[in-house]
């Protein structure tokens, strides 16, 4: 008894009804246009079947991808090189595989990898090809994050590198300009005024490195209470110029709750609201634009939230693209000028921290990017120092630095209150320790060449245990790995370059016998 073939409604006879229904089970999309044999009289190959996971990859319905081309599903972001690869591979007659970017009937985008196969009929000639789509969109979106991520360490470790660099030379610029200021008094003059000037753009520029520092850590670390208000104004330090130039800034902040967060992270993502803010406003009146900063808190079922909110007065987003901005390689920026991830990255730092970001707009009114993370009762931490004695006397301060400029600056800047010494390599130190030299407090600098600061700190504990406790770690913000471990320790006192003298030499009152 033979069996008789079942038709499924809509496919074409060639086809059997049990291969139909086994093929639209399929997740992949499966799609077979005409080959060399059977194109129609203009030369172009048409659709002829699709399954229902290509129905539902793609947005068109059979009826709708029936009759067309391959290209239904092309845009002006799909590689024009690939398709033309794959266009030669089948005048060749012979398989071929890319990935390309997609396009849905509804505009949005996914990446496929996509297998073209030519098929034979019984003579050898090609009747058909038979085309594969697989929808790799989380796939390439993981490769993107990774690559983002790598970039970004490089970033960071080439920013951490510079602002080392530049806070050796800035702290003894700011040292001497400051030392400068106070030998010549209180009374007014040129030179004091020119003097104070520069001071006070060293100090910009000693705030501008610092902000970089913050930004510029190569690992999150574990979440922990934040408040939000300095991480925005270390990201606005950042943005300011690019802000200033399109808007008047404002900033509306409320007294709120600590989040839990990891500062670099957040501050990554308050930055990149922020220069989309000053993107969005290119070309506008400055006057007559603003970009409002607004942190507040929020009751709800789940408890209490702080807000974050970036508003801007510029033209908008349209209502088609609103839906879309958070997906993964969208950008309506010209080429070279935006990946499309730096809004799907914010998203998933977010939510990794369980909060919302949400956006608002509305066309000749602007944009309103909504952050809510949940609130906890945990304090921040303070900077906290370990307890001891105050001075009572002028101290003996021996200074290691392997930058005799930052030594020398930090020495002159000090010897009118304290008997300080100045050596610049770890090993000197050792010897003074040998010698019984006698010391109140050692201001070591972390990162030297052959001993660093960390191993003047070991090997003091054996020779000069005493010492070794009294000891203050001045740190430009570029570690090892193993540097990072070490200063992470509580007992650790920290000092950043560039120096505040007076931060300086009120550390220096909590040393004494």
């Amino acid at each position: 008894m033979t069996a008789t073939p079942v038709r499924h409604p809509g496919y074409p006879p060639t086809i059997s009804g049990l291969l139909a229904a086994s093929i639209d089970h399929l997740s992949d999309a499966i799609l077979i246009t005409e080959g060399e044999t059977t194109k129609g009289p203009d030369g172009i190959r048409r659709i002829i079947f699709v399954n229902e996971a290509y129905v539902k990859m793609t947005g068109f319905s059979r009826e709708e991808a029936i009759g067309e081309t391959p290209g239904i599903t092309i845009g002006p972001g799909s590689d024009r090189s690939q398709l033309m690869e794959l266009e030669r591979a089948r005048a060749e007659l012979r398989p071929k595989r890319i990935e390309v970017l997609k396009y849905r009937k509804d505009g949005s985008t996914f990446w496929t990898e996509l297998d073209v196969v030519p098929l034979f009929d019984e003579q050898g000639r090609n009747s058909h090809f038979l085309g594969v789509l697989r929808d790799i969109t989380d796939r390439r979106l993981l490769q993107a994050r990774l690559t983002e991520a790598d970039r970004l360490a490089s970033i960071g470790t080439l920013a951490a590198g510079i602002a080392h660099e530049i806070n050796n030379p800035l702290s003894y610029v700011l040292m001497n300009l400051a030392n400068a200021v106070e030998q010549l008094g209180e009374a007014p003059s040129e030179l004091r005024a020119n003097l104070q000037e520069a001071l006070q753009g060293a100090e910009r520029v000693r705030r501008i490195v610092r902000d970089i520092k913050a930004f510029s850590r190569e690992e999150p670390s574990e979440p922990a209470p934040l408040a939000l208000a300095p991480i925005v104004d270390g990201a606005l330090q950042l943005s300011r110029k690019q802000l200033t130039e399109h808007a008047t800034i404002v900033r509306d902040y409320r007294r709120v709750p600590a989040v839990l967060g990891d500062a670099t992270r957040l501050g990554q993502v308050v930055l990149n609201l922020l220069m989309n803010a000053a993107q969005a406003l290119h070309g506008c009146n400055p006057e007559l634009n603003r970009v409002v900063i607004a942190i507040f808190s929020e009751e709800n079922s789940a408890g209490t939230t702080v807000c974050l909110e970036v508003r801007d007065s510029g033209p908008g987003i349209r209502p088609e693209i609103l839906p879309r901005v958070f997906d993964p390689f969208f950008t309506t920026k010209a080429v070279g000028e935006g990946t499309g991830l730096g809004l799907s990255i914010c998203h998933g730092i977010v939510t990794a921290l369980g909060g919302t970001i949400r956006i608002f707009s509305e066309l000749g009114r602007g944009t309103t990017v909504r952050v809510t993370l949940p609130a906890t009762d945990q304090a921040p931490p303070l900077a906290t120092m370990p307890p001891l004695p105050p001075a009572t006397r002028r101290l003996r301060v021996l200074i290691v630095d392997d930058e005799p400029t930052v030594a020398n600056a930090l020495r002159r800047a000090l010897a009118r209150e304290h008997e300080v010494t100045a050596v610049y390599a770890a090993e000197d130190a050792l010897q003074l320790a040998d010698q019984h030299t006698e010391f109140d407090v050692v201001l070591c600098d972390l990162m030297m060449p052959g001993l660093s600061g960390a191993d003047l700190y070991e090997a003091l504990k054996e020779r000069a245990p005493t010492l070794a406790q009294r000891m203050v770690f001045m740190t430009g913000g570029a570690y090892t790995r193993t540097a990072r471990a070490f200063v992470e320790h509580p007992a650790r006192i920290l000092l950043d370059k560039p120096f505040d003298l007076g931060a300086v030499r009120a550390l220096l009152q909590h040393f004494g016998e």
